[in-house]
């Protein structure tokens, strides 16, 4: 049986002028949730501890003062505990989606996220808050639709689930951090321009596409999927939630940007079809190494593409099973920091990016559209997502 280690993207999480950077959006958890199934097949999984870059000081735990030297220095990553899977049966081949038309990328509706946290203790903000006393992550989304609602990773919006979702990854010191913050809104940063280089490009030189900035729009969490009828397996997997854009930027008047627009770019998801193995998929997303450097400030943002293809898909145990539920697919150049960014197919979304294998970093993890959909639908959400 195959094992896997999967390392699921944060974003960054930021002290005042030293970082706390984890590899993966900036703040990266190396984790497999209780198992992972591919169609007919139960696979071995294990768990490793976050691999962090710290600039100084100490952990989130003693939340002692922090130097202000921004170099970073590095520490290595360490395994956690094997984990015993459930025997899961395999999943009916999806339905085809090769007859789906074609449609035009929106790259404006590939987002950035800059989130707010405030610290629920004097301690933590003194230690990792700016100059507010914030804690800041940066991740990925999507536009789903004109309304302005936002699709994302669960684990960049809700650290208590992240907690328990990632037990075995997560260091103490990281948990404590995680139950002792509350998310309160993220900044959202778009591209200039709906155009986006084609995949000759991507795969000749794959320019850093720049975004609008300062950033101008605010987005406030509009849902996060309860377990309901899920296994605890299913639910450690459910890695999603969804935002709205609410307002303006805090400092909108500054720039003569206080009136929100009628109707946002969107992306369309492709729900009732998955793309066939073997097909290839685009993804959009801002990675964290962009910005890592001492020229560069929190603030940055570059979208980047890359060029993969789709390998396998997962079943369920229990509400999912027998149904696509989540599927692994394969790139060279998936750059940490792109959780909650859309793999794309004919301009359609067909998953959002949640992890990659740790062993192979080739080899990425994504929860599909299908899956995402049927919770919201259960919700009595189902037109959040603009399907064909």
């Amino acid at each position: 049986m195959k094992k896997i280690a999967v390392m699921y993207f944060l974003a960054a999480l930021i002290i005042e002028f030293a970082a706390v950077s984890y590899f993966g959006g900036s703040m990266a958890f190396f984790h497999v949730p209780q198992s992972s199934v591919r169609m007919g097949e139960t696979l071995s999984s294990s768990r490793n501890q976050p691999a962090i870059s710290i600039a100084s000081g100490t952990d989130p735990a003693s939340a002692a003062p922090i130097s202000t030297s921004p170099q970073k220095q590095s520490t290595a990553s360490s395994s956690g505990k094997k984990k015993t899977n459930p025997t899961v049966r395999e999943a009916p081949p999806p339905q085809s989606a090769s007859s789906v038309p074609q449609v035009d990328l929106q790259g404006k509706s590939f987002v950035g996220l800059l989130c707010h946290f405030g610290a629920n203790t004097a301690a933590i903000a003194n230690a990792y808050g700016n100059s507010s006393g914030e804690i800041l992550m940066k991740g990925s989304g999507v536009i789903v639709n004109s309304e302005g609602y936002i699709l994302t990773v669960r684990h960049l919006v809700d650290p208590k689930w992240t907690n328990w979702a990632y037990a075995s990854s997560t260091s103490d010191s990281m948990k404590i951090l995680n139950n002792n913050i509350t998310f309160k809104y993220c900044e959202v940063a778009m591209p200039t321009s709906d155009a986006l280089p084609d995949i000759a490009v991507i795969q000749r030189i794959n320019p850093n596409i720049t975004v609008n900035h300062p950033f101008l729009y605010l987005a406030t969490l509009a849902f996060v999927p309860p377990q309901g009828s899920l296994s605890d397996y299913e639910y450690g997997y459910l890695d999603f939630a969804v935002l709205k854009v609410t307002e303006p930027m805090h400092n909108c008047a500054q720039f003569n940007a206080c009136t929100l627009p009628r109707s946002y770019p969107y992306s369309p998801s492709l729900s009732a079809e998955v793309p066939e193995k073997g097909t290839n998929i685009l993804n959009f997303g801002y990675p964290a190494e962009l910005i890592n450097s001492r020229a560069s400030t929190f603030n940055d943002f570059y979208l980047k593409g890359t060029l993969g293809y789709l390998k396998d898909y997962f079943g369920g145990d229990a509400y999912f099973k027998n149904k696509p539920f989540t599927f692994e697919w394969t790139a060279n150049d998936v750059l940490e920091g792109r959780s909650g960014s859309p793999l794309m197919w004919k301009g359609y979304i067909v998953g959002i990016q949640t992890s990659t294998n740790i062993e192979n970093s080739a080899e990425d993890f994504a929860l599909g559209i299908p899956a995402i959909q049927r919770i919201l639908k259960e919700n009595n959400l189902g037109d959040i997502l603009i399907t064909n």
